[in-house]
């Protein structure tokens, strides 16, 4: 195997598939990337088992074949080069290295025999459609932060992607919860595109999604099966196994309907006040305590080792008093997604769970749990 590529092609290849690879693991080989050239492209892959992605790159192929080598070494490798330099690779079978050269800098890697790398399983896909990357990316991207971080609850611990319509609309939504906040994240129902059934991507992998695809441009084919998803473009193919989602829970029966009380507040104001009086928690899951009056919020964070932070800020609440309190670290995750726009809260007259929206974007909805102060 011998070829030439450019280094911003190669350090992006490396990054995507180390990013997958095993960094502490029994088996050797699923902390390398396998290496395929042919034609006048190169294959980067790497792999868990559980999730593989394929980053391919045109390439000056001089003789055609395929290794592997550390993906560590080779991402670290490949993020110091400059940019707009030729890297070119060759394969020395009989020493078992890879031999990377650009300008004047030379290495030679150990490599382990291609035969034993990992590859999952190809199959025909049941469904597919298209969606922009960006678009993608996003609903991905808003929706992650409820992903629930408690393995033992496997089938929480990722985003269900699905069909629903909703008052004769269709719409492909992303919807993630851990039992305390619920992020839910739609777009418009790709067109000629009618059965999608309970689909759980995986966090790992859905973190690999907003890497790779959210400032991306162009199309992506979305396909699946009831065990596995692709996601591919013409330059790189995410594949994942997907979680059982039989006991993903019927959310929209979660989903409180009747919240009367109406909080509107700046976002940006909201979360600069949530960072100085975080500053005594010392977790995210510490609670801020919300007093409301009409037109204005008091926040109130308190750690008995460290002490106490108060801030008042002005708001539009026209009701009269009202106490609730947050895990200060799932409002920040909210606030962030929100983007541009006012930060609305709905809360029920009883405590229960509180609708949080933007006056901006129509398809974000969160849903938290509040605590008692």
């Amino acid at each position: 195997m011998k070829f030439r590529i450019e280094s911003q092609d190669l350090k992006r290849a490396a990054s995507w598939t180390r990013s997958v690879s095993e960094r502490v693991q029994a088996d050797r080989i699923l902390g390398c990337v396998l290496l395929e050239s042919e034609a006048d492209a190169v294959k980067f892959r790497g792999t868990d088992r559980n999730i593989e992605i394929e980053c391919r790159v045109d390439a000056q192929v001089e003789q055609n074949g395929e290794t592997t080598v550390s993906a560590t070494t080779l991402n670290d490798f490949a993020r110091r080069l400059p940019d707009g330099s030729q890297v070119s690779f060759e394969h020395i079978a009989n020493l078992e290295q890879l031999r990377i050269s650009s300008n004047r800098t030379n290495a030679n890697l150990p490599t382990l025999p291609a035969r034993t790398f990992p590859r999952m399983a190809s199959e025909e896909y049941d469904n597919s459609f298209s969606l922009n990357a960006d678009e993608l990316g996003r609903l991905f991207e808003k929706s992650k932060i409820a992903v629930c971080q408690d393995s033992s609850r496997e089938y929480l611990c990722g985003v269900n992607m699905h069909l629903a319509t909703e008052e004769g609309r269709r719409l492909l939504r992303c919807v993630a919860t851990d039992g305390f906040q619920m992020a839910i994240v739609e777009t418009r129902a790709p067109e000629n595109f009618e059965e999608m059934h309970t689909t759980i991507v995986p966090s790992k992998a859905a973190g690999e999604i907003i890497k790779i695809f959210l400032r991306g441009d162009g199309p992506v084919m979305v396909a699946f099966t009831d065990s596995k998803i692709r996601f591919s473009n013409q330059t790189v193919s995410l594949s994942s196994r997907l979680l059982d989602g039989g006991r993903f829970p019927n959310y929209a029966s979660l989903i409180p309907q009747n919240n009367p009380l109406k909080l509107t507040v700046d976002p940006d104001m909201l979360r600069d006040a949530l960072l100085r009086v975080s500053v005594v928690a010392d977790r995210p899951e510490r609670s801020v305590a919300f007093e409301l009056e009409e037109n204005s919020l008091q926040m109130t964070v308190q750690d008995p080792a460290v002490g106490l932070v108060k801030e008042v800020i002005p708001v539009d609440f026209p009701h009269g008093k009202y106490s609730v309190g947050f895990k200060h670290g799932h409002l920040l995750a909210i606030i962030d997604q929100i983007g541009d726009g006012n930060l609305v809260f709905r809360f029920q007259s009883e405590p229960g769970a509180v609708r949080i929206t933007t006056d901006s974007d129509k398809s974000l909805l969160y849903l938290l749990m509040p605590l008692k102060v």
